[in-house]
């Protein structure tokens, strides 16, 4: 086949994979494979390129031959740290360069980087690295910030990259480009519908489940938790640092549903309502129980720090009650949202209002007490209760934190403050 054949073939395989519905190491891994197979002597190929997260704000694919693909989440504030402003990328963005070559060894090397230095040692001998914008007048899906990809290609052949290696990777990366955009957005919307709708109505919108009416039903733990005296605190501390503390009090609570497996719903008011789903109930029943003990552990803690700090602590009710609930989609003409809706979820409320009355800070209902396996913590039982609403009396359970804080509780643990936490704790 001519070199030209060969490029159309790898051009058609980008064109299928984005078909196929590929993700970005596959897309990755399967060109820099595919221009392997043609001749071009990749050692190693990086792509970085933005995204829309609330936890990261760019991530880098590196592929070397031999290996799969790694990955690697850069939080927010990339751009402003020295490696970066040191980088080629940087360079590249910042004189609006499509691309670069630097020879890395012989008479022609160039080392104005750090990281071709780290190349050389690796026994690399030539870098080619291209950047490609998405959009260029500044209104693309990230606004006003750099959209793109930049890809960067090495080799370690004697003599560094022909002229026609350079021509099938000047051939190739655009045509990767217009796929990876596609594939990039993808992404985007789906971390935008996990992060602000939550999982599974992300899923049910994406997937086209968007008129008023669709609804599923399913047995589950709901799984609700209320910070205390929020009016009071608001206006003794002031929005900004309410704010701050709110956020610190949700990493405690929602952080540890999260970490157990929990699905966060919604944050009604000033509390997080979440649900454990498993086909097997006493699964759902233990993982609820241990992140409510994992949410005490974290608020003991930074209690732990804000009293050392001579500030008020952080209070809260925690209920769990299990039954069936309805997900559905509700709203009005163009201002819909998907959410649960039923019996479990009121009881699980009128469930949380109760700890304010006991001396136990977690409440469970006998519907979640009944599945808990033998060796759970053990529970106190505080009778049975009318709750308002329901017309069946409910039996209670609670737990205190003497019981909570070392159940399941990792190896070794001792006070800590969370890191993500820490603003709380700041001075106003």
């Amino acid at each position: 086949m001519s070199e030209e054949g060969l490029r159309h073939t790898i051009a058609d395989w980008i064109m299928e994979a984005a078909l196929g519905g590929t993700d970005m190491s596959q897309l990755v891994e399967g060109t820099a494979n595919h221009l392997l197979g043609i001749g071009v002597p990749l050692a190693r190929t990086h792509v970085t390129f933005r995204t829309l997260h609330p936890a990261f704000e760019s991530v880098s694919l590196i592929w070397r031959r031999g290996q799969s693909v790694s990955a690697q989440e850069f939080v927010h504030g990339l751009g402003t740290t020295d490696s970066w402003k040191r980088s080629p990328f940087a360079y590249m963005i910042e004189h609006k360069l499509r691309q670069v070559r630097r020879p890395l060894v012989g008479d022609s090397a160039l080392l104005d980087f750090p990281v071709l230095e780290d190349l050389l040692a690796e026994g690399f001998t030539d870098y080619f690295a291209m950047v490609i914008p998405f959009d260029t007048n500044g209104q693309g899906l990230l606004g006003n910030r750099p959209d793109g990809i930049a890809t960067s290609w090495v080799t370690d052949r004697v003599g560094g990259f022909s002229d026609s290696h350079i021509g099938a990777l000047q051939n190739a990366v655009p045509r990767l480009a217009v796929v990876c955009k596609l594939v990039i957005r993808e992404q985007i919307s789906r971390n935008v519908a996990d992060t602000y709708l939550g999982k599974s109505a992300g899923r049910q919108v994406l997937g086209g489940h968007i008129r008023l009416g669709d609804y599923e039903t399913f047995d589950a733990v709901a799984w609700f938790a209320d910070l205390r005296d929020s009016t009071g605190r608001i206006e003794r501390l002031g929005i900004k640092r309410y704010l701050a503390l709110l956020n610190g009090f949700l990493e405690c609570t929602a952080g540890a549903a999260m970490a157990h497996g929990g699905e966060i719903l919604a944050y009604p008011g000033d509390g997080v309502l979440a649900i454990f789903h498993d086909p097997d109930p006493t699964v759902a029943a233990d993982t609820a129980l241990t992140a409510a003990a994992e949410a005490r552990r974290r608020l003991h803690d930074v209690n732990a720090n804000l009293s050392a700090l001579g500030q008020e602590t952080l209070e809260c009710g925690l209920a769990l009650h299990r039954g069936e609930l309805a997900f559905g989609n509700i709203g009005t003409g163009g201002r819909q949202a998907f959410t649960v809706i039923g019996p479990t979820i009121n009881v699980v409320n009128r469930l949380e209002e109760m700890s304010k009355h006991v001396p136990c800070p977690v409440l469970l209902s006998g519907a979640v007490a009944e599945w808990l396996p033998e060796s759970a913590l053990q529970l106190e039982p505080l009778g049975s209760h009318h709750i308002r609403g329901s017309e069946h009396p409910l039996a209670v359970f609670g737990a205190r934190d003497n019981v909570l804080l070392p159940y399941k509780a990792p190896p070794g643990y001792t006070e800590t403050v969370l890191p993500s936490a820490a603003a709380l704790l700041t001075p106003a």
